[in-house]
């Protein structure tokens, strides 16, 4: 990936030093398999790559294709990497809104979906459909003010409470190729 791509999955606010930084810890992978009947049926959403290089990779590194993070690393085992991608039940992810709302958001258990939950009491907050969300720097994992995805729903869980799902803008079967940013 080169220094344009990477800048347009990560996004334009990101410095060119930060940029040029991601580029010389990317390591290239392919996939080698990803069972897509559970990721289209089931709340568990793995895949596995193999990366050229994995002697300097360990678990917790960003995953990235060409239009953005679709997990992270969790085992490796000699060259093969087990991914956890965003939408998986088990996976949490710390984002925020261009307004300064944070949350952590659950893996759905739905291909390209992530929600969030939203106590309504604290404070009076907006959404609205399509409004995007970032990766917040929080958590030490993923770096911050990547696009993640925008609100795809609304649910009203009770009067105090709504759920927001948002959509993932990265979608793991767009790609064979993936960059782990170690």
């Amino acid at each position: 990936m080169g220094f344009d791509k990477i800048k347009r999955i990560v996004g334009q606010n990101i410095e060119k030093e930060t940029i040029k930084n991601i580029l010389s810890k990317l390591l290239p992978a392919k996939v080698v398999d990803f069972d897509v009947n559970q990721y289209l049926c089931c709340d568990k959403h793995r895949m596995f790559l193999l990366s050229e290089s994995t002697s300097e990779l360990d678990s917790f590194k960003v995953v990235i294709n060409n239009e953005g993070i679709v997990g992270q690393t969790i085992k490796i085992n000699r060259s093969l990497v087990e991914v956890i991608l965003l939408s998986d039940k088990s996976h949490r992810l710390p984002i925020q809104n261009q307004s300064g709302f944070f949350c952590e958001a659950n893996g759905a258990g739905v291909p390209k979906k992530i929600f969030c939950d939203v106590d309504l009491t604290i404070e009076k907050k907006e959404f609205f459909l399509k409004q995007k969300f970032f990766s917040s720097g929080l958590g030490g994992i993923f770096p911050k003010g990547v696009e993640i995805g925008s609100i795809y729903e609304i649910l009203e869980l009770s009067q105090k409470e709504i759920r927001l799902i948002i959509e993932l803008k990265a979608d793991p079967l767009s790609s064979n190729f993936f960059g782990i940013i170690q």
